[in-house]
């Protein structure tokens, strides 16, 4: 699905990253402050959350200008250095959430990861001011029987359905055993409200 995130919010996002992470004279911190200025321009919205790859800390680590600011900065050298993560609050960034372990297994059984290495995602804060949510939940629809009953014929069948919209469930009767069998799910995927409101940056290139 296509998210509808504009052309200037990704890669580069509008030449922000204007040099490869991968490099230690890079300005990190630099390219940090110039996106965080650039998403309040774009969106009002500060960018609070950085959802980023394996990669990211490794570079941030080897970066001169990062080891700069981190020798003065004992609680976030001391993150880094220990765990290997991102610091919370590093350049600006409020929360720096590792998701490079997110995967999933196809229909042929081999893992397939779901975030790059040298990708990060810069979002605003889950809660806004009002009228300014960015995201929500969409609910789809399923048909649900009002009752279980053999019908006469084939319209009486399909007007015996209601659409809901959101959770659902339904009980059949079971004979052997006696018992019931419960359908339960839910139909939902969460989306933007506000297409410049994220921001996925490659920063190795």
């Amino acid at each position: 699905i296509d998210a509808g995130i504009p052309a200037t919010h990704l890669n580069q996002i509008n030449g922000v990253i204007a040099q490869s992470w991968a490099l230690a004279s890079t300005d990190i911190l630099g390219h940090l402050r110039n996106l965080i200025q650039f998403a309040v321009q774009e969106t009002g919205m500060m960018p609070e959350t950085a959802l980023y790859g394996i990669n990211v800390p490794r570079y941030v680590q080897n970066n001169d200008f990062a080891i700069s600011y981190l020798s003065r900065n004992l609680t976030m050298n001391d993150k880094i250095v220990n765990t290997g993560e991102m610091p919370d609050g590093f350049g600006g960034i409020k929360r720096w959430i590792p998701v490079y372990t997110s995967f999933f297994e196809d229909d042929t059984g081999t893992n397939q990861e779901l975030w790059d290495d040298d990708l990060i995602v810069f979002m605003p804060g889950i809660t806004q001011p009002d009228k300014m949510d960015w995201w929500a939940f969409y609910e789809g629809s399923f048909p649900v029987p009002r009752t279980l009953d053999v019908q006469r014929e084939p319209m009486g069948a399909i007007k015996n359905v209601d659409m809901q919209y959101g959770t659902f469930a339904y009980a059949q009767a079971s004979v052997s055993p006696p018992g019931a069998e419960v359908y339960h799910g839910d139909t939902f995927l969460p989306g933007l409200r506000n297409e410049k409101s994220l921001f996925a940056a490659d920063v190795a290139y």
